[in-house]
């Protein structure tokens, strides 16, 4: 039986859907596009009563793109279109001193590697996945709150709506996922002593968005850094990251807005001036987490993908990418068996031991981004950057494995 005529199945069964995706981040609305794209019944639920522009920048490499083209390359070029690739790097101490600027090394990563690097909102990445797919695919107000599975089924809960049968649930719930805390039990994510702001701007009188046109500025000083980049449409995001033992978060916007004034107070005039001209409302204060890698992802008919499975941080800016894959190689899975466990259990294999490398290696280069020298260290490593193994192994999506 194929994958067509399993969505046939969903008429007078108890089956409301074939797959429920729990989350409609990055990596829930691809894996439904993907699903979509074999035939099958998919309903995104979202607990968000609407979907806000608000968050920061994300950078996807060439992996990402890679891993959208190979599920449809229509998908891709949509994805492609709103990013920004990034021609000249700054590297600057806190009082504005360049200490690096010249041709990005993200700028030479589609030559070796065939697909970009690229910088975009998370919110229009957001948008554009949401409008590949019909509108009546995502449900929004939908928190979930438990399943209960059956032979063959799961039936979704939620806080105050009614219930959904599926035959597979997709956990994409991100870092603090419930589907997670289900079905593996392992605890809330690690603080990593970190806390993070991110703010989006549009260009106005006393900012010039040609001043960080297709530019990455990075800002380092012991204990802090804050980046700059353009992301389209005359925006640009900023991120503000600092070392901190504490976890505690602002009590209001305008109290998060002017702690970071207060932590960078003293740096860069263009710092203050774009954390000024931000509205306090859209300002995301998060502190920085993440998981130690689990050897299973699935229960039954229910598994994880993206932050849910093996969320990291973002020091390799391959949060998404890992997302994207996942949804590629889960998609593959379940194209190649009746057996949807079986399909799981195939996906998990190809997938957690990769996984586990990036979150490895994103904890060790996370744990160098507040030293002394930061600055120093990122300028001489622009002027000689150089694709490695470790680059190769990461950016050359691999094929699927029979």
């Amino acid at each position: 039986m194929n994958n067509s005529e399993l969505a046939n199945l969903a008429e007078g069964d108890g089956i409301d859907v074939d797959v429920a995706v729990i989350g409609a981040g990055p990596g829930g609305l691809t894996i439904a596009y993907a699903l979509l794209q074999q035939g099958l019944t998919v309903k995104v639920f979202e607990k968000a009563k609407q979907l806000q522009a608000i968050g920061g920048a994300l950078g996807l490499f060439p992996n990402a793109y890679k891993a959208l083209a190979a599920i449809d390359s229509d998908l891709c070029r949509r994805v492609l279109a709103i990013g920004v690739e990034p021609q000249t790097q700054v590297i600057q101490t806190p009082t504005g001193k360049i200490l690096f600027q010249g041709l990005s090394p993200f700028a030479t990563l589609q030559a070796k590697y065939g697909q970009p690097f690229q910088w975009m909102s998370w919110f229009r990445l957001q948008r554009v996945l949401c409008q590949a797919l019909p509108a009546e695919m995502i449900a929004l107000n939908h928190r979930c709150s438990g399943f209960s599975q059956k032979s063959g089924s799961v039936i979704v809960h939620f806080a105050e709506q009614p219930s959904v049968q599926a035959r597979l649930v997709i956990g994409a719930d991100g870092i603090n996922s419930l589907t997670r805390q289900i079905i593996l039990n392992d605890g809330k994510p690690i603080y990593r002593n970190a806390m993070s702001w991110r703010g989006l701007i549009e260009e106005g009188d006393d900012l010039s968005y040609a001043n960080y046109a297709r530019k990455f500025y990075f800002l380092a000083g012991e204990g802090k850094n804050f980046v700059i980049v353009d992301v389209g449409e005359g925006m640009i995001c900023w991120t503000a990251t600092v070392f901190s033992d504490s976890e505690q978060v602002a009590n209001s916007p305008e109290e998060s807005k002017l702690r970071v004034l207060q932590e960078f107070s003293g740096w860069d005039e263009s710092v203050g001036i774009i954390v000024e001209k931000t509205e306090a409302s859209s300002i995301v204060e998060r502190g920085i987490y993440d998981r130690l890698p689990v050897p299973k992802w699935s229960q039954g008919r229910i598994t994880l993908l993206g932050d849910a499975a093996h969320s990291m941080r973002p020091t390799l800016g391959q949060g998404t990418a890992m997302a994207f894959e996942d949804a590629y190689v889960l998609s593959v899975c379940l194209s190649k068996t009746d057996d949807w466990e079986l399909a799981l259990s195939q996906y998990e294999s190809q997938r957690i031991s990769r996984t586990q490398i990036i979150q490895e290696q994103a904890l060790i280069a996370g744990e160098k981004a507040y030293q002394e020298d930061r600055a120093k260290n990122l300028a001489q490593a622009s002027k000689n950057w150089r694709a490695d193994d470790f680059d190769d192994w990461l950016y050359n999506f691999p094929e699927i494995r029979e």
